[in-house]
């Protein structure tokens, strides 16, 4: 190795041009992120609210809107055809459209999946073909699993859950290989 200075380098410093940065406020602290497939948009919850980014408004994500969900603070997943996100939330699960909120029209909520007991929504996992939600509750030690489809066709009500999957204390995660949540 040569003890010598290239040209156009000094000792201590590097010539090299300026570095450009950009940051985007959000309305609280993010956590989840789903991306949608094509990456134009994502979708970030912040505390109780959903925010909506576009991804290709320059060197940061422009903010599209800021959609309020009480409890929206950790995960989110969108459906494998994207047209919805899903954001856990209290006792389950906010379904967002999200063609609605791309184009940052008012009300994009399409529903809540609520489970009639249990709290602390903090992941979500979607079945396959997008059919099922399964949201970890943290606060009860229990997944809790709706029928989006259910929700979807015949309107979101108590009917969409199905039950409880009993697990360790303190859940938070889940696995996409099939595994059990941790």
């Amino acid at each position: 190795m040569s003890d010598q200075v290239p040209e156009g380098f000094r000792a201590g410093s590097l010539i090299a041009g300026s570095v450009s940065t950009s940051t985007t406020a959000l309305a609280g602290p993010p956590f989840g992120v789903a991306v949608t497939a094509s990456g134009r948009y994502s979708f970030v919850t912040t505390g109780n609210s959903v925010t909506v980014l576009r991804n290709d408004a320059g060197m940061a994500p422009a903010v599209v809107q800021t959609i309020g969900v009480h409890g929206a603070s950790k995960g989110v997943a969108l459906t494998p055809d994207g047209r919805f996100a899903i954001a856990a939330a209290g006792s389950g699960a906010a379904v967002i459209s999200v063609p609605a909120a791309e184009n940052g029209l008012p009300g994009p909520v399409t529903g809540f999946l609520a489970s009639p007991k249990g709290s602390g929504a903090v992941e979500v996992l979607l079945s396959p073909d997008g059919r099922y939600v399964f949201v970890t509750l943290q606060n009860s030690a229990e997944m809790a699993v709706f029928n989006l489809a259910a929700a979807l066709t015949h309107g979101f009500g108590s009917s969409d859950f199905i039950g409880y999957v009993p697990l360790a204390a303190q859940p938070v995660g889940m696995s996409t290989d099939g595994s059990w949540p941790s």
